[in-house]
């Protein structure tokens, strides 16, 4: 074929051409895209001219080649699972956000002034009370003895008194303060974890283990060098050594060393014949 370069082996593009397919009416050679892998034929016009391109329609897209051989079930179950991977990080992301405020308005209402939540608006009646300062003492020291006899959970150490009264400072509650202020300044403080608690006893540990209490096997006492019975043929005591301890019988062991107790049989005696 006089006029026509062979371009087999060549790179066009994506393109690495391979073999061709046929001379008539043009050449044509096989092509496979050196980017996805792609399989296809091209015309040797289109290689010359540089007009050829990668005809997967996925290629160049990460993932799409894969989706689009995938079984319908497949491919609903990652459809499923990206979904709920975004809808996670969204949720963490929201997640995270409240814990930022959160943590804001945790350090405003320790150090600064709770613009949410004004104690003088909670017992109007007792800002407009006018009284010495003796008796606002005597009247500060009564509505504390009703706030803590309502408030169990109230645990009076000096920091947490502390922290009250520096709350109630910053808040504007500073010379009379009503058993009402008292109990909404606590409960803020604690919602966000700004009061400690009593802490919660320990149980009284038992003064014995529950394997004190466990029967043991009886352990067989140690074997001695020799041991001391009573000779069954005569019925006098004698010394008798591990080895012929070893080659006795259940009941001759329990006849020669009296294990019978009150039910122990007589040895006859052969010298008393």
């Amino acid at each position: 074929m006089s006029g026509n370069a062979d371009l087999s082996g060549e790179t066009v593009g994506t393109l690495r051409v391979g073999a061709m397919v046929s001379r008539r009416p043009l050449p044509r050679y096989e092509t496979t895209c050196e980017r996805c892998g792609a399989q296809s034929t091209t015309g040797q016009k289109e290689l010359v001219q540089g007009n050829c391109y990668c005809r997967n329609s996925a290629c160049g897209k990460d993932g799409l080649y894969e989706e689009l051989s995938m079984t319908p079930a497949k491919y609903a179950r990652q459809l499923k699972a990206r979904e709920q991977e975004k809808i996670d990080g969204i949720a963490q992301q929201v997640k995270e956000k409240a814990n930022a405020i959160a943590r804001l308005q945790r350090d405003q209402i320790a150090k600064g002034v709770d613009d949410e939540w004004n104690l003088r608006r909670i017992d109007p009646e007792c800002c407009e009370i006018t009284m010495t300062v003796a008796q606002a003492d005597s009247y500060n020291r009564e509505q504390y003895r009703l706030f803590t006899a309502a408030t169990p959970n109230w645990y009076p150490t000096s920091e947490n008194i502390n922290t009250m009264q520096g709350y109630l400072t910053r808040n504007g509650c500073v010379s009379i303060v009503s058993e009402k202020m008292l109990t909404a300044a606590f409960r803020r403080l604690d919602s966000y974890g700004l009061l400690a608690h009593q802490p919660v006893p320990e149980p009284a540990r038992q003064a014995q283990s529950e394997t004190a209490f466990t029967e043991r096997a009886p352990q067989p006492p140690k074997r001695k060098e020799s041991e001391e019975g009573w000779d069954l043929s005569n019925g006098e005591r004698r010394m008798y050594t591990p080895y012929e301890i070893d080659r006795m019988s259940g009941d001759e062991y329990r006849r020669v060393f009296r294990l019978y107790g009150e039910r122990a049989p007589i040895v006859p005696n052969h010298a008393a014949f």
